[in-house]
């Protein structure tokens, strides 16, 4: 069950990185706002839409929502996306704050390698319609995401490792395994590193820009 719920959230979250996390998707009129972030609303609509999304990859390994269990980590789910929605508005207003902007040219090409993901077109407007987007939403969820990477990547620069955690890593895992580790397992572990400085570098931005902003949760 853990590694099924493991596998699951990896698949969740790789959608969350296809498709974004929402940021400016259309929402009717009757969606009443989850979220306030310095003004700008975050929609129910939005949220279910995503939940949704979440729901769908979870019930591939066999998760029922409709358990006890399940009812728990849904309602950690629904906290967990709602924070990722109001994370992912902070990052771009910010970015668009310092005058970040998308390249037409490279949206196009995004878009282009996601339909050649797909034996036609229609399957793909089929597959958005399931998610509750359209082909006009994913341009511009890629547009937004496009901003946000560049922003975060001018923010949190180059990410360079010392010797002493590199050797401190490669010991840990030695010492876990009982053999010695070969080049290719060392890069491994280099770019699990990176990313995991990458990551907490990415969270103490979004901390400061939490605390430099208004967020309401209207739950």
């Amino acid at each position: 069950m853990m590694k099924k719920t493991i596998l699951a959230v990896i698949i969740s979250m790789s959608l969350i990185t296809l498709f974004g996390c929402g940021i400016g998707q259309k929402h009717s009129e009757e969606s009443a706002a989850v979220a306030m972030v310095n003004g700008t609303q975050i929609y129910q609509e939005e949220l279910d839409a995503h939940l949704e999304r979440v729901k769908m990859s979870y019930a591939q390994f066999g998760v029922d929502f409709e358990s006890e269990e399940g009812k728990e980590m849904f309602e950690q789910i629904q906290e967990e996306v709602l924070n990722g929605l109001i994370e992912q508005q902070l990052l771009l207003q910010a970015a668009q704050s310092e005058g970040y902007k998308a390249d037409p040219e490279q949206v196009e090409e995004a878009l282009a390698d996601i339909k050649a993901q797909f034996s036609t077109e229609e399957e793909l407007i089929e597959t958005l319609d399931t998610l509750g987007l359209s082909m006009d939403d994913l341009k511009e969820e890629l547009a937004n995401e496009m901003v946000i990477n560049q922003y975060l990547e001018d923010q949190i620069g180059e990410i360079e490792l010392s010797e002493e955690e590199q050797q401190e890593a490669y010991l840990a895992y030695e010492e876990e395994i009982g053999e010695k580790l070969d080049d290719e397992t060392k890069q491994l572990i280099n770019e699990q590193l990176k990313w995991q400085k990458r990551s907490e570098r990415r969270q103490e931005l979004v901390d400061q820009l939490k605390q430099e902003s208004e967020i309401e949760i209207l739950l």
